[in-house]
């Protein structure tokens, strides 16, 4: 598996997702803040992390230091627990939004954004003359037009052709 093939499958762990437990804690106390009452489903549709391993080991930690409380459930398991910010999880989100109000889905780390950009290069690519014929076929291009098009095809960077 390539370090690409890491950053395209979605993370099973905290540690796969790039960030820190501290920032998506952080996150997760903001969103349910911000919804004043979530399931732990609600809570991954909004992060956009899995609930498994992740999400629900983001809310139990949160509910161990007194920050969440569940006040029901919608009868989906864990899952379907409703969960509420305490007064003591109010308190923190004050001095969090202070710093950030950021409250949406977790960010993607700038190495992983940058190995996928790469990725969808095209800067190997190579189109020679019958390629370039074969693809214009339909149309009604001289050769002196061709061989315009041709470097401008291999550059790399974006053309736009206007078909009148």
């Amino acid at each position: 598996m390539s370090e690409l093939d890491n950053y395209l499958r979605e993370p099973q762990s905290i540690a796969e997702t790039g960030l820190s437990f501290g920032f998506l804690a952080d996150l997760t106390l903001k969103i349910v803040y911000f919804a004043s009452e979530l399931t732990g489903q609600g809570v991954g549709e909004h992060i956009k992390l899995p609930f498994a391993h992740i999400v629900e080991d983001l809310l139990a930690f949160l509910i161990k230091d007194d920050l969440l409380a569940i006040i029901g459930s919608t009868g989906l398991g864990e899952r379907g627990y409703k969960y509420v910010v305490t007064s003591k999880g109010s308190a923190r989100v004050q001095e969090l939004l202070a710093r950030s109000q950021y409250a949406g889905p977790a960010p993607v780390p700038l190495a992983a954004c940058i190995a996928v950009t790469r990725s969808q290069s095209i800067g190997e690519v190579y189109v020679d003359a019958a390629q370039l014929k074969e693809g214009f076929k339909h149309l009604v291009i001289g050769d002196a037009m061709l061989r315009r098009i041709g470097p401008a095809m291999n550059s790399g960077r974006s053309i736009f052709l206007i078909v009148a």
